[in-house]
């Protein structure tokens, strides 16, 4: 059985130029440049001590008993005894996550046959995983990223002729790591399901087999949102939790951001969302729709519009409870751009022309902030002058 890798058909070559060229290696710095910057203030930022957000969710454990979110930091929590080990422990695979996810993106971005300036605003978008990070590294660096990644293992898997197995049941693996460290990507549970049903359609021979690893995605989301559901933590479970992070030496202030929030149930989210949402609602909708706006340059989006409605709808019990709801712009965003990029494996795509100006201005002129709507306008650019006259990042 060959498994050699299955491509789409053939595009017509796009022409080359010098401006082309160089203008792909000016892509390539803008991606890595991000992703780099965005690794090294989270350095910065952990040599301080870490955050309670970005860094207190990756610490969330079982030592309190069992509770949702809790994978990760458990493994982190058994492996190391320290304070330092902890935090260079998150850095660390914070770090691995967002740069295997760029090398794997930066790859497939060759599976878009379309204008330069189109896939500039499709992988350098502030809504999408390099622009957002950087810009917002308390929204970025979350567990999220442990989704994405589990998404592309299972491109990898039905890339290839015939389903690869070993990289299937690895994508099953990473999922439910994913699924039960936090429910939002449990609640992704159709991006996933997706690519498969596609691949069935495809390969009627593998029908069965992909029902199956289907049906595997399926249980793994199911578990992972009944353990948020039945296990949602307590004031007895974060001071347990607190307790065994100032075993290993870290400061109680680790515990007020993400640890703090598992004491809270969904009546107290519902308030804080209610606080919050006139000017949510009057913010983030045209975020969403400026977010999404390179994945509409692409052709066939008519056939993708089902997937983006139900995975909007997936995530909006998120938008409901809690208050993030520039991160939940992100991971929409972010599975419709990947979904893209799976598509284009089987289906050539082309998009709109765009000119160069208005992709750049796109590119560098606003951002997503994982939680305040007002903050909308310091894109790269002024972030980076901010940072010139400061000597500090501008949004740590």
């Amino acid at each position: 059985m060959s498994s050699a890798p299955l491509s789409a058909p053939p595009c017509p070559p796009l022409a080359s130029s010098p401006a082309q060229h160089w203008g792909g290696r000016l892509a390539g710095c803008l991606w890595w440049g991000l992703i780099l910057l965005a690794c090294a203030l989270n350095a910065q930022r952990t040599l301080a001590g870490g955050n309670p957000w970005g860094t207190g969710d990756w610490l969330i454990n079982y030592q309190g008993g069992l509770v949702r979110r809790g994978v990760p930091g458990d493994l982190l929590w058994h492996l190391t005894s320290s304070a330092t080990g902890l935090l260079w422990s998150v850095w660390a695979l914070q770090t691995a996550l967002l740069v295997g996810l760029g090398a794997r993106i930066w790859q497939l971005r060759h599976r878009l046959a379309s204008s330069q300036s189109a896939n500039w605003m499709l992988l350098l978008s502030p809504a999408f995983l390099a622009g957002f990070t950087a810009m917002d590294l308390s929204g970025g660096f979350r567990k999220e990223l442990l989704g994405f990644a589990a998404y592309l293992v299972l491109d990898h898997a039905l890339s290839t002729a015939r389903l690869h197995r070993a990289m299937a049941m690895l994508a099953l693996a990473a999922y439910a790591i994913a699924a039960l460290a936090h429910e939002v990507n449990a609640l992704c549970l159709v991006f996933f399901l997706h690519p498969i049903w596609l691949a069935a359609r495809q390969r009627p021979d593998e029908r069965q087999t992909l029902k199956m690893l289907g049906a595997g995605f399926t249980l793994i989301a199911v578990a992972g949102l009944l353990l948020s559901i039945l296990k949602p933590g307590s004031a007895t479970t974060v001071s347990l939790i607190c307790q065994s992070l100032q075993q290993h030496g870290l400061n109680e202030a680790m515990c007020s951001g993400a640890v703090k929030w598992l004491q809270f149930d969904v009546v107290y989210g519902l308030r804080q969302v209610r606080r919050i949402l006139l000017f949510s609602v009057l913010g983030y909708p045209w975020l969403i729709v400026l977010g999404l706006l390179p994945v509409f340059l692409y052709q066939g989006w008519a056939q993708r519009r089902t997937l983006l409605g139900l995975g909007a709808l997936s995530l909006l019990p998120l938008f409901i409870v809690a208050t993030d709801w520039g991160r939940w712009v992100h991971v929409l965003v972010a599975y419709m751009t990947l979904s893209l990029l799976s598509v284009a494996r089987t289906v050539p795509l082309r998009a709109r022309p765009v000119p160069l100006v208005l992709a750049l201005v796109f590119i560098l002129a606003w951002r997503l902030p994982h939680y305040n709507a007002e903050d909308i306008y310091a894109g790269v650019l002024w972030q980076g002058v901010q940072s010139l006259v400061s000597g500090a990042p501008a949004h740590p």
